[in-house]
């Protein structure tokens, strides 16, 4: 298994976008904090979580779903029952 370890957002001085769903917010509190509003995802946490993946951890798929109906962790696609 392979997973996108690039980034996952990209940051310009005004604009915060989300590379999952392709959205670009010009909120600077999710630029911040790196807050995708259309996925409800923290893109820092998805790293840290990316981490614990590849360590051998469980996570929740559901829970990382992103607007494009992925997991955020491991990239599988999801069902919409999943949701």
């Amino acid at each position: 298994m392979t997973l996108l370890i690039a980034a996952t957002y990209t940051v310009t001085p005004t604009t915060f976008t989300c590379h999952f769903c392709g959205r670009t917010s010009h909120n600077l509190s999710d630029r911040a904090y790196a807050y995708c509003g259309a996925c409800h995802l923290f893109h820092d946490e998805i790293l840290q979580a990316r981490r614990r993946h590849t360590l051998g951890y469980a996570h929740r798929c559901a829970e990382w779903r992103t607007a494009g109906g992925i997991c955020a962790v491991c990239e599988q696609v999801l069902e919409t029952q999943e949701a």
